[in-house]
């Protein structure tokens, strides 16, 4: 089995992919001696990733890495991150030149940034607070080169509150525009336009048009602007006019997207939609004139396709469950020009499986949406995804179950985000309730399918799939009033994941999205308690693997330590195993760390398929 994980573990060593506006310059991390390498690779010159080369010396392995804006002008990065796994989120620069990154923000927490056209302002908050599971933030201008920070906007006596974003600026660079969110409710958000001279500010769409997460595309600003909203159910593009202030919807999509993307000159759009059931990606370019969308090209193709980015060329990821990740560029017919594999290796050595997509009815009549894994050899037993679950996608870990002989189940539970508005809410203020009772009704499929019993049969997850997992291992049976709630699971496998509701509330850098959940802790106190997993450790019958990184800021671990104690006390320390890993955060990249946590896990399933 060693040569099987080094095998998963040497074959993905690229991660964070990031292609420049430039649309010819990659720039990706590189696990290698065990740190994580940035490097930046020139597409004219090589389609290579082992052409590439460094772009900073930092170790990316200690440090969050979300790329933002690459500016080949003055050869710099633009990216967000931190300095230690801590989640402390700021904004950096590295001069590719010399190899060095530097900090231009220094903030608890940098939610909304941006830069004016002629790169001589910058925008971004600052959060200074959060109270009751709302943040506070103030926000900043700072001109070049002087550098001094001036406040321009602090949103503390304001009902909508700063959120995740960029920072727009109108053409005369007058104005900025930003995303709100209504009492951080992540229900109804806003765009909020910011005279910078006079300090007006103005809400630009009308409230029965707020939706949970409306985003700008482009850059125009100047007659109005293009957007994304799903307030009809599914994401769509929708124009501003600044002039009449109506709004016009362009597309109307009634499945969910893989990519919405706008060209740099802003004279055409792609969406690409994936119908789940036939295995079929749709292609549809349009044309931009006035304003006005319409159609010019479409096509099919087999297979899940989801949009990379577009500026002057088309890139897209090619992955489905049994196809490693590969990017691949289109010209304007939408026909494949070359491929670049983000993996080393033959396919049919890394792809273990076969896959479908099927739909199981749940306890209340609802079907579930689901692709199930099934391995080429014999099948021994299954394991079901807890959350995040439902989507056609590679992952190294589902082709390590495959060689085991596990079926995979990954149902897009109530909840999940890609079905739609309605299911999506579905979850909405009853975390750790249906949700967890569609995975026992995926697993009965399971025995019913492929007559196995309930000893054979797990649930895995990471991070709020972490906590659903031990949610499912200790949930009441007849959960709510419906019968037969509870499931008598043969495993659990945690990574990640949150024990105590009211911990994670405390500790964590986004209480607003528990609150969204389960609602606002004062009011919900009692529901918070009785829907931790540590309240109910007496009803752990199963074993569970738990992994977590011993310094994670977004799921601190302490809450992890109370279900370990509490389980002590039960006498139930024997269903245990567990793996904290030392310094990390909430992922880990080091290859040795990596290797301990498939070689526990490994040798944890095989007990169980014993």
């Amino acid at each position: 089995m060693k040569n099987t994980i080094e095998k998963y573990l040497k074959s993905f060593p690229y991660i964070n992919d990031f292609l420049g506006e430039d649309d010819i310059t990659l720039f990706f991390q590189k696990i290698e001696s065990g740190k994580g390498v940035l490097r930046m690779l020139d597409l004219e010159r090589s389609d290579e990733l082992e052409d590439a080369i460094v772009a900073c010396d930092l170790d990316f392995n200690k440090r969050n890495f979300w790329p933002r804006k690459f500016f080949p002008e003055r050869n710099e990065l633009l990216y967000f991150g931190d300095d230690d796994n801590k989640e402390r989120i700021n904004a950096y620069v590295i001069d590719l030149n010399s190899r060095t990154s530097r900090k231009i923000t220094d903030s608890p927490y940098v939610a909304l940034f941006g830069i004016s056209p002629d790169r001589k302002t910058m925008v971004y908050s600052d959060r200074f607070n959060v109270k009751d599971g709302m943040y506070q933030h103030k926000l900043y201008i700072r001109s070049f080169p002087d550098g001094k920070d001036r406040e321009i906007y602090c949103d503390i006596d304001q009902d909508y509150k700063i959120t995740w974003g960029r920072v727009a600026f109108s053409h005369d660079q007058k104005k900025i525009y930003f995303g709100v969110d209504y009492q951080n409710q992540r229900q109804r958000m806003n765009f909020l336009e910011l005279d910078l001279e006079s300090g007006a500010t103005k809400l630009l769409l009308p409230k029965d048009q707020e939706c949970s997460f409306p985003y700008f595309k482009g850059d125009g600003f100047e007659r109005g602007f293009f957007y994304i909203s799903d307030i009809d159910g599914f994401e769509n593009i929708y124009h501003l006019d600044f002039k009449t202030n109506e709004i016009s919807q362009h597309t109307f999509l009634s499945e969910e997207n893989y990519g919405i993307g706008l060209s740099k000159n802003e004279k055409q759009f792609i969406v690409l939609e994936y119908d789940l059931k036939k295995d079929i990606t749709t292609f549809s370019l349009f044309d931009i004139d006035k304003n006005k969308i319409k159609l010019s090209k479409k096509l099919n193709r087999k297979s899940k396709y989801s949009l990379n980015s577009f500026y002057e060329s088309i890139w897209v990821y090619k992955n489905n469950l049994s196809i490693p990740n590969q990017i691949i560029e289109l010209n304007s017919n939408l026909e494949e020009i070359r491929t670049i594999n983000m993996f080393l290796g033959e396919v049919d050595q890394l792809s273990h499986n076969t896959y479908e997509y099927i739909e199981y009815e749940s306890f209340d009549g609802k079907k579930v949406p689901s692709f199930i894994t099934l391995p080429k050899g014999e099948i021994k037993g299954a394991v079901i995804t807890s959350f995040y679950g439902g989507s056609n996608a590679y992952g190294s870990r589902n082709q390590l179950y495959s060689e085991l002989g596990l079926v995979h189940l990954s149902p897009g539970v109530r909840g999940s985000s890609q079905f739609g508005k309605e299911w999506r809410e579905h979850i909405q203020g009853d975390l750790g309730g249906k949700e967890i009772v569609d995975l026992t009704w995926g697993a009965r499929y399971l025995e019913e399918r492929f007559g196995l019993d309930s000893s054979k049969i797990g649930v895995q997850g990471g991070s709020h799939g972490g906590y659903a997992v031990l949610r499912a291992l200790t949930l009441p049976q007849n959960y709510n009033d419906i019968e037969n709630a509870r499931y008598e699971w043969g495993f659990g496998l945690c990574w990640c994941g949150f024990a105590s509701l009211e911990h994670f509330y405390e500790t964590s850098n986004i209480p607003d999205w528990l609150v969204y959940m389960l609602g606002p802790i004062e009011e919900n106190r009692d529901r918070y308690i009785d829907r931790s997993p540590v309240t109910h450790v007496d009803k752990l019958s199963s074993k569970v693997f738990i992994s977590h990184g011993e310094n994670d800021s977004r799921v601190d671990i302490g809450s992890i330590n109370d279900f370990i104690n509490r389980c002590d006390e039960e006498k139930k320390s024997t269903l245990l195993t567990t793996h904290i890993v030392s310094g990390a955060g909430h992922s880990y990249n080091k290859y040795e760390d990596k290797y301990r946590d498939h070689e526990l896990l490994v040798n944890f399933l095989n007990s169980i398929l014993k």
